[in-house]
């Protein structure tokens, strides 16, 4: 009864935030406007960086849910391109579907077991700051993430707004029937 990568990623982006990461889930690593079909700009399931101007440690983690998803990511290489716009990679994965030794060498692993997020093998450290445009993403990626809170928050609010008015309407309509009667 696995949860599908999305959630997975969520999960994982909760539990960073609660460790004092700031974090993004879904940001373009870069200018999407800027990429070419050859070599698309990347977007990383969960990144996060810590707050710190000299040590922020930003870190991509691919969320993968299928063995058949890891082994086509490895053996294609798919996940080099994440690793010129972080300092550590990760894979995050359920306990169970990859061994620490099946991560390359320059990447981490970190599973899901039952009692939440552990990391099995830590990630090579390698030196260097994002690129502006990977950093300009993120923000215009928070951007996003904190417009798609606030939003949800209106309409919450919206209808909440409403159904007072109908009970308010449903109030008065008795009332006035008591009154009348």
């Amino acid at each position: 009864n696995e949860l599908p990568a999305d959630a997975l990623a969520q999960e994982l982006a909760v539990v960073l935030r609660s460790r004092g990461w700031m974090v993004w889930t879904q940001p373009r690593l870069g200018s999407w406007w800027a990429s070419n079909p050859s070599a698309p700009t990347p977007v990383a399931d969960v990144y996060a960086m810590k707050k710190s101007y000299e040590h922020h440690q930003a870190t991509a983690y691919e969320v993968k849910t299928s063995r058949a998803d890891f082994l086509r990511d490895v053996n294609g290489g798919k996940y080099q391109r994440y690793l010129a716009h972080c300092t550590r990679l990760l894979f995050a994965v359920p306990a169970g579907l990859v061994k620490a030794d099946e991560v390359p060498a320059e990447c981490g692993l970190i599973v899901r077991g039952p009692k939440g997020w552990a990391v099995q093998k830590t990630a090579s450290a390698r030196k260097g700051t994002p690129d502006p445009e990977v950093l300009l993403s993120l923000i215009f990626r928070g951007y996003e993430m904190e417009k798609e809170g606030r939003d949800l928050r209106d309409r919450e609010r919206w209808q909440r707004n409403l159904t007072l008015k109908q009970v308010a309407a449903e109030f008065g309509i008795r009332l006035a029937e008591r009154i009348a009667g």
